[in-house]
């Protein structure tokens, strides 16, 4: 698939620097190519995957290039928005009983919709913020990011001028004009962290801060309770850009950091190939980055469905509904290797689009005379990440009523197939798929391999949220691996007052205080100085709470309810009898079998073998 094929599924969307932008997989000297042409810039994200932002209207200018491939198609990623502290059994451990754990030394990025940074619950006792840095995308009035190009990034020296200033009666953003105004990012940063100077205390009150604001493409609006805020929308390249801010910076502090990503879509294939999963992963190879996920809130959305086709030459139908108000809406089928499948439409005015065959690198637009829609479908065959087959549909001012597309087996061998329509609030209450399937609803990019994902109970009934994200993957892999409570959670509002938000936000956020503290013990204290994020993952495992006549792991749960007494119970058998802890790794042993390698933004942990078997065909 080339990028202007891809170009032409793209929605428009209201871009203020009129720029879109593509996750890629490149080989050869990326940077060079792009320097060539001056309505594009590129950002590196890994040694072979990079981020181009090229001006709307000039992307034949990238087609060109024989090192670019497009990874997936444009995916739109909304926040997932509940004391679980408690249950969780993380406040006794702030509070000195029985291990002194706060979040001293570890880091905690937040990818969101900022912070509000003048709350004092993200201060110390001398009126210094606890905020390392913020890089606010949507500001372009300050110095953007070295490499990357746009935002604005404001120092801790700048943030304790401004907060210093506001003190003063001054105006604090006239020196860091960064606002958090939905109020999402300051929730959940004070779920993590909040000092505890009033009714709120987080769960790692000493963990340091690094934010990342978010800029939005557009802002959806809640028709069924238009007083409530609206729904934020936001590109995979500026998430995956973010996810490279920290990077960085986690490698000029030299601290454990803890990634908190509170993001979510539907469009992937939910087997861990979606480009920024595959970003995680890749970054999750640090031995001191851990990403902590939630499984979303579209369980029991009705925006999955699944099936099966037997034989070749059978077909399967797959019936959905459209609100009045949706307007555009994308669908994506995907297809387990080997199979191929092809589609017809049948419009609800009863207008037939017979079968579309096949064509690899091809799309057909298609016109609905009644309805005033048009469509747009593309095969991917074979998807360039997993290898399954994706078929793409993008409808514009798409009719309201029951739609119908008829698949057909052109090659079966396994027969399975799923089918995800955009995720709430972005599809609409009336829009739905009318067989769903409740299971493999975590979204994207919960089903990362190498994080840590959640799904999020109530806390005070001890029953799975009602629209928690339900796993497991399409490929059978186990997520969630815990669970964390998150309904109706008290925290710091904005204006230096208390909110109450429940779902998988919160889980989430809980998740990654436990993370915090973790990792104090484990490599700020040296306990365990080299903790991969599978480690983390297994000792939090671990120690997880069961409910009774339950089976685990399964889809609902993963393997239990996060209990951090639990996870030091578990390892409680690694103390001697003086109390201190028995090395897990020699310390004579360690130098000559494990290197490290670095890159600009991650540090891994190797065998010398590896590492010198790397060295030698770089």
């Amino acid at each position: 698939m080339n990028l202007k094929d891809l170009r032409e599924v793209t929605q428009q969307l209201d871009n203020p620097l009129q720029y879109n932008s593509f996750i890629i997989y490149y080989t050869g000297n990326i940077v060079a190519s792009i320097a060539e042409i001056p309505q594009a810039s590129v950002v590196i994200l890994t040694p072979y995957m990079a981020v181009i932002f090229v001006e709307i209207g000039y992307e034949n200018l990238i087609v060109s290039l024989p090192t670019v491939n497009i990874i997936e198609p444009p995916n739109d990623f909304i926040l997932t928005q509940l004391s679980p502290l408690e249950t969780s059994n993380i406040v006794q451990f702030s509070e000195d009983n029985p291990i002194d754990l706060t979040g001293t030394g570890v880091i905690v990025g937040t990818i969101d919709t900022g912070i509000d940074y003048l709350n004092p619950e993200f201060t110390r006792e001398d009126d210094t913020s606890r905020i390392l840095s913020i890089w606010d995308q949507t500001d372009a009035t300050g110095l953007a990011p070295s490499g990357i190009g746009y935002g604005s990034v404001y120092s801790q020296e700048q943030i304790n001028e401004a907060i210093a200033l506001s003190k003063s009666g001054g105006n604090p953003y006239s020196i860091v004009p960064q606002i958090d105004t939905n109020g999402h990012g300051t929730k959940c940063a004070g779920i993590i962290g909040a000092r505890g100077y009033g009714d709120i205390k987080g769960a790692a009150p000493n963990c340091d801060f690094i934010s990342v604001k978010l800029r939005p493409i557009k802002e959806i609006e809640d028709t069924v309770a238009p007083s409530t805020p609206s729904t934020p929308v936001y590109r995979n390249t500026d998430i995956a850009t973010a996810m490279v801010y920290l990077l960085r910076q986690r490698s000029i502090y030299l601290r454990p950091m803890v990634i908190f990503l509170p993001v979510s879509s539907n469009l992937g294939a939910h087997d861990g190939t979606n480009a920024l999963e595959e970003l995680i992963d890749y970054y999750s190879f640090s031995t001191t980055v851990t990403f902590a996920l939630g499984t979303g809130n579209q369980g029991g959305s009705e925006t999955h469905a699944s099936g099966y086709i037997a034989n070749t030459g059978e077909t399967q139908s797959v019936e959905f509904s459209v609100d009045p108000d949706q307007g555009d809406l994308n669908i994506a089928i995907w297809c387990a290797y080997p199979d191929k499948m092809s589609l017809g439409l049948t419009s609800p005015s009863g207008q037939v689009i017979p079968r579309i065959p096949v064509k690899i690198g091809q799309s057909a637009n298609l016109s609905f005379l009644y309805e005033n829609t048009t469509t747009r479908i593309v095969y991917y065959f074979p998807e360039i990440v997993s290898g399954n087959q994706l078929i793409f549909l993008t409808f514009s001012n798409i009719a309201p009523g029951v739609w119908n597309i008829s698949l057909y087996g052109d090659y079966i061998v396994n027969g399975l197939f799923n089918v995800w329509i955009d995720q709430r609030p972005l599809s609409k209450p009336g829009t739905a798929l009318l067989n769903p399937d409740n299971f493999t609803t975590l979204t994207i990019p919960s089903t990362s391999n190498l994080a840590v994902t959640t799904a999020f109970y109530n806390q005070n009934t001890n029953t799975i949220g009602s629209n928690s994200g339900v796993g497991f993957t399409s490929n059978n892999k186990i997520k969630p691996e815990i669970t964390c409570g998150g309904i109706n959670v008290l925290t710091t509002g904005l204006n230096n007052t208390t909110a109450t938000i429940s779902g998988s936000s919160a889980a989430t956020a809980v998740l990654a205080g436990a993370i915090a503290l973790f990792y104090q013990w484990s490599i700020t204290e040296g306990n365990i100085p080299i903790l991969s994020s599978e480690s983390i993952k297994t000792f939090l495992i671990r120690g997880t709470r069961k409910r009774p006549n339950e089976v685990y792991p399964n889809e609902f749960w993963g393997y239990g309810i996060l209990d951090m007494r639990g996870v030091f119970d578990a390892i409680r058998g690694i103390y001697s009898q003086q109390g201190q802890l028995a090395p897990l790794i020699s310390p004579t042993s360690q130098p000559a079998n494990l290197s490290r390698k670095f890159d600009d933004n991650v540090e891994t942990s190797l065998p010398v073998s590896l590492l010198s078997r790397l060295r030698y065909n770089e």
